[in-house]
């Protein structure tokens, strides 16, 4: 990511597709789909939360285990806001706000 950052020649670009591009659909992915069919399974709450927490987290597996790590603590947030608020939506922001800030920190703008 750092070295994206250091290198692309459209900033703007990057920070849209990591900002609002991924949260989208990642949250779409694991906090809705995958969401929706385990959370009516035998599953229940708690299996659907680690579950899509692992499975988002491996799915950052180029960053170090200590991010990754965070990835999977977020990604239990993410859920429980999900639980919670009953709307997608609601970690599709908290996920973007994570991403701009991270996105904005590396590009420095």
């Amino acid at each position: 990511m750092v070295t994206m950052a250091n290198t692309t020649q459209f900033p703007i670009l990057l920070f849209l597709g990591v900002a609002i591009g991924a949260p989208l659909v990642e949250e779409f992915m694991f906090r809705g789909a995958l969401w929706r069919g385990w959370r009516a399974s035998k599953l229940g709450l708690r299996g659907t939360l680690v579950l899509t927490s692992f499975f988002w987290a491996i799915l950052h597996l180029q960053y170090p285990p200590v991010i990754i790590a965070y990835i999977f603590c977020l990604g239990l947030i993410l859920g429980l806001a999900r639980e919670k608020t009953g709307n997608l939506w609601v970690p599709v922001w908290m996920h973007a706000v994570n991403n701009g800030i991270a996105t904005f920190e590396m590009l420095r703008l």
